[in-house]
This record gives C-alpha cells, structure tokens and sequence, in this order.
C-alpha cells in the first residue's frame, strides 16, 4: 500500500472493472423482463433460483474450506491456470 489517500493503479482499474460490470449486472434483469413480456415473473424466479444455488454453493465450498478464500479454494479445486482465467472473466 504506497500510503493513505492514495490508489495504486491496480485499485484503480479494479474499482473501474467492478462499476462496469456491476451496471450491466444491474440492467439485465430489466432488458430480460423485457424481452420475455408475459413472462417476466418466471424470468424473476428463475434469477432468483440461479442466485440462491450460486449461494449456496459457495456457502458449502466455504464449509468445506475453512480459513481459505475463494481464489485459495479455486486453485484447489481446478488449477490455477482454470481458476485464474475464470476469476478474471
């Protein structure tokens, strides 16, 4: 950490990398409701469906994997290489 008050270009790009993504994250379930018309409760259920096993799946590797963080665990599971490439996407 260079000191406090200031961004090393890492944090910078992070920060920038997270807005972005984080904005069409938060457009989709609009565009998706959109484009089902009549069956945007279904299209509702289903996200929250996907949400609620992402979850709990990440909850039980974190059971399994006590004390290590996602990218530690990842590693474990699939490799590094895989783990890197699917942390970065």
């Amino acid at each position: 950490m260079q000191g406090l008050g200031h961004l090393s270009t890492r944090q910078v790009s992070s920060v920038i990398i997270s807005s972005t993504i984080g904005v069409g994250i938060l457009a989709l379930p609009r565009l998706a409701s959109q484009q089902a018309n009549t069956g945007a409760p279904l299209v509702t259920f289903l996200g929250i469906v996907i949400v609620l096993f992402s979850l709990l799946l990440l909850a039980l590797l974190g059971i399994r994997f006590p004390g290590e963080n996602i990218f530690e665990y990842g590693q474990r599971i699939v490799g590094r290489p895989i783990a890197t490439c699917s942390i970065c996407s």
